[in-house]
């Protein structure tokens, strides 16, 4: 009889022990879901910096650690100059509007990325549209970030 209840004794502990084996198994897979959703965004806010130059200061904003930037961004007033300026924790260029940066550092949260001038000939409305964006972690996974279109009036 007493080696039946050691035995059934034995048996509850090992259940126990593999219950929460499985309690904890769910618990890390569902905090280090490679699915989850991220969090991304991108700003820009423009400001008339003299009466033939607009400065724009480009952020982003990551719920991950982004090692690279890549975006567009068109200027719909062509006949005027556009500048991109990266960040001093960036590099890369953005020649013609292209941008193609990358850092050592993992940005998380909010993080300038660059500094956009643009040559205006005149006052009038101006809109900047930044497309294509894309944010890299540091196994160069991309994720897609919603596209900007800014109308500024000067």
């Amino acid at each position: 009889m007493k080696s039946s209840k050691n035995k059934l004794i034995l048996i509850l502990i090992f259940s126990i022990i593999s219950i929460i084996v499985v309690i904890l198994t769910v618990v890390f897979l569902t905090l280090n879901n490679d699915n989850k959703e991220v969090e991304t965004n991108l700003t820009i806010n423009c400001d008339k910096i003299s009466s033939s130059e607009l400065q724009c200061k480009l952020e982003g904003n990551s719920s991950y650690g982004v090692s690279a930037v890549s975006a567009t961004i068109e200027y719909t007033n062509g006949k005027d100059k556009l500048t991109v300026e990266p960040d001093s924790s960036w590099e890369g260029n953005g020649e013609d509007g292209q941008i193609e940066f990358y850092t050592d550092a993992n940005k998380k949260g909010n993080f300038p990325i660059a500094t956009v001038t643009v040559d205006i000939s005149e006052d009038d409305n101006y809109d900047i549209n930044i497309i294509n964006v894309s944010y890299f972690n540091s196994d160069f996974k991309a994720n897609k970030v919603d596209k900007i279109v800014k109308d500024i009036n000067v």
